[in-house]
């Protein structure tokens, strides 16, 4: 994903969140409306981390860094669990048959 950012964090414009990136955020912290648990989203972790971002002074460099790749990951993984479930049911021996094509 970064590549195609040339090196540039996605997430952050001037310093601070994107209006998608606070968008994101705001969905994680509520992912318990799509049967998920926030906390395994980094939910309790959001307002911290977005609050450094948004004080008057710019945040550090390893600040925006960290909140940027932390967005990425609980994003894909959250998508992933949305698209896949949680729990791959072959871990259990459960052989199901689910048609995918709907």
């Amino acid at each position: 994903m970064y590549d195609s950012f040339d090196g540039a964090l996605p997430w952050i414009v001037a310093f601070r969140p994107t209006t998608q990136a606070l968008a994101i955020v705001r969905v994680r912290k509520s992912a318990d409306r799509e049967g998920l648990n926030a906390e395994d989203y980094d939910g309790p972790r959001w307002d911290n981390r977005t609050g450094v971002l948004q004080h008057p002074s710019p945040a550090s460099e390893s600040d925006l860094i960290r909140f940027d790749l932390a967005l990425t990951v609980s994003a894909m993984s959250y998508i992933s669990d949305l698209h896949l479930g949680r729990i791959n049911p072959l871990l259990f021996h459960l052989k199901l048959d689910i048609d995918h094509t709907t």
